[in-house]
C-alpha cells in the first residue's frame, strides 16, 4: 500500500494540500455568504414562530349509574349524559379549580404571572388561557391551556 501512494505522489496523482486551501480561500466569500444566509433564513423562522405553546387534553367521562327509582318523571326526559358533560366543564372552568391549580403548580411564581397583584387577577389571566370544549355529541371533553 506504501508503494502505491509513493507511485501516485510521483505520478501528481494527489492533490496538493496548499493547492486545496487555495482553492477553499478562493471561495471563501461564497462560503462566507451561503453561512450567512442560512443563519438570516434559520434567524427569520425562529423570529416568525409564536413564543407560547399549546398543552391538549381530552377526557372521556365514564356513563354513570342512576339508583333513583322512576328517575323519568323526576328528569322529564332530560339526558344524564349531556347533564353530566356541561357539569364536568362547569367544573374544569371554576375559580375554585383555577386558584388551586395556581396554588399547587406555584404559578404565582411564573415569570408570565409576576406582574399580577392578587389573585383575582392570576386566576383572569389563567382562564384567558384555558379553552374547555365538548366533542360533539360525545362524552369527550377537550382541555386546551396556552
Amino acid at each position: 500500500m506504501a508503494s502505491d501512494t509513493q507511485n501516485a505522489i510521483q505520478n501528481g496523482n494527489v492533490p496538493d494540500v496548499f493547492e486545496v486551501l487555495r482553492v477553499l480561500l478562493r471561495y471563501k466569500k461564497l462560503m462566507v455568504q451561503i453561512m450567512l444566509g442560512c443563519m438570516s433564513i434559520g434567524f427569520l423562522i425562529i423570529m416568525m414562530l409564536p413564543n407560547y405553546y399549546k398543552a391538549y387534553a381530552t377526557i372521556v367521562l365514564n356513563e354513570q349509574s342512576i339508583n333513583i327509582s322512576d328517575y323519568q318523571n323526576i328528569l322529564s326526559g332530560m339526558k344524564m349524559d349531556s347533564m353530566s358533560v356541561q357539569t364536568e366543564m362547569k367544573i374544569l372552568n371554576s375559580h375554585s379549580l383555577a386558584l388551586e391549580t395556581l396554588r399547587k403548580a406555584e404559578l404565582m411564581k411564573h415569570p408570565e404571572y409576576a406582574s399580577v397583584q392578587n389573585e383575582d387577577e392570576a386566576i383572569s389571566a389563567f382562564a384567558k388561557n384555558l379553552a374547555v370544549n365538548t366533542q360533539g355529541v360525545s362524552r369527550a371533553i377537550e382541555i386546551v391551556f396556552r
